[in-house]
């Protein structure tokens, strides 16, 4: 599903498009000319469909260079080892990723907690696969055409990354689950889901004057995602918190 000139919408689960596994995040294809970018893997539960997307939009898997990771949670993840065996792309993750999936460790991607809450079935895993680069706050990819830049943005979890990039002086920012359609957040009861990070988070992205936002999940802003931004910001800053879409 072509967004932009440059962007595909390739996944999307129960709480999106319902594009490919119910389980699945918002799964994104940046095109950068020369070289190609996935934004988040998804669950891992049918990757196939998510890689028959790449060929069903005219691109081939060896196309594919590079493979964003906002977080370590398994709806954005579980998909990478797949997707890195079939593609040969380099994983771009935060240290606290990199260590999740070095190990497939169920506590700190929670994993743990969402199968004794039925969120995902006992027998899931998300395997293990090496990160090829490990990246921080305000560190740069080349990805084509593009420069993506990291932005630590915690809250949701620890270790939760957004890319910031430009094109012909719109703002873009793939958000994971930082910030989603009229200012909702992703707020749970597990270890590391820090409110007053979050908020943080929001307060940092108040100065990018953000054009278009593809978030995680549910609906993509391809106008005016400031407000977005603006409307978050508006709860936290009353010491509130806005509604979340979990």
């Amino acid at each position: 599903m072509r967004l932009t000139n440059s962007i595909y919408l390739i996944g999307s689960g129960s709480k999106g498009m319902n594009l490919t596994n119910h389980y699945d995040c918002n799964v994104f294809l940046l095109d950068g000319g020369k070289e190609t970018a996935i934004i988040d893997a998804g669950a891992g539960m049918e990757p196939e469909k998510i890689l028959k997307n790449i060929e069903d939009i005219g691109f081939k898997l060896s196309d594919v260079n590079y493979l964003f990771l906002t977080h370590g949670h398994a709806d954005h993840i579980g998909g990478a080892k797949t997707i890195k065996e079939n593609t040969g792309a380099k994983i771009v993750a935060s240290d606290l990723t990199y260590k999740i999936l070095k190990h497939g460790d169920e506590k700190n991607s929670s994993i743990d907690v969402a199968k004794k809450a039925g969120m995902y079935p006992k027998n899931y895993s998300i395997g293990t696969c090496e990160v090829d680069i490990v990246v921080k706050d305000k560190d740069e990819i080349r990805v084509g055409n593009f420069v993506l830049q990291a932005l630590s943005t915690p809250g949701h979890c620890e270790g939760h990354l957004s890319f910031y990039f430009i094109q012909e002086q719109n703002k873009f920012l793939f958000g994971g689950d930082l910030v989603f359609y009229e200012g909702k957040v992703a707020t749970q009861f597990i270890n590391d889901c820090n409110v007053f990070k979050l908020g943080q988070s929001i307060k940092k992205m108040k100065d990018l004057n953000l054009d278009v936002l593809l978030p995680g999940h549910e609906t993509v802003v391809l106008k005016e995602a400031q407000e977005c931004i603006e409307k978050s910001w508006s709860y936290f800053e009353k010491l509130q918190l806005p509604p979340s879409i979990l």
